[in-house]
């Protein structure tokens, strides 16, 4: 699973990044980002979720809404987290953070 971030204060350079996990860092050119509702220099992919520590140490903007597929089930963002939906487009969890998500999921195909 892979995750997006976006500089929006300063352009990538040393120091001004996590680098743990760093898989990609696209040039934005300080474009606007919908995801975001800002512009950004930099859209940065982790392979790894950044800690809250690390993302307003480095002021990274997280995308407004995010979704992605695990074993058949749906992890999306929404206000209070995270909400976690079953092969049938159900809601079954709200959890805070997608590995919790995660760690749900592979506890229910137990």
């Amino acid at each position: 699973m892979l995750y997006t971030y976006f500089m929006t204060m300063r352009p990538p350079m040393p120091g001004a990044q996590p680098m743990q996990g760093l898989v990609a860092m696209v040039d934005m050119n300080c474009d606007w980002v919908q995801d975001i509702q800002h512009t950004a220099y930099a859209k940065l992919i982790y392979d790894r979720q950044l800690t809250e520590s690390e993302i307003e140490q480095y002021e990274l903007a997280v995308p407004i809404a995010y979704r992605t597929e695990y074993k058949g089930y749906t992890i999306q963002s929404c206000k209070k987290g995270y909400e976690v939906y079953n092969k049938s487009g159900r809601i079954i969890a709200t959890v805070d953070t997608v590995e919790s998500a995660m760690h749900g999921i592979d506890s229910l195909d137990e």
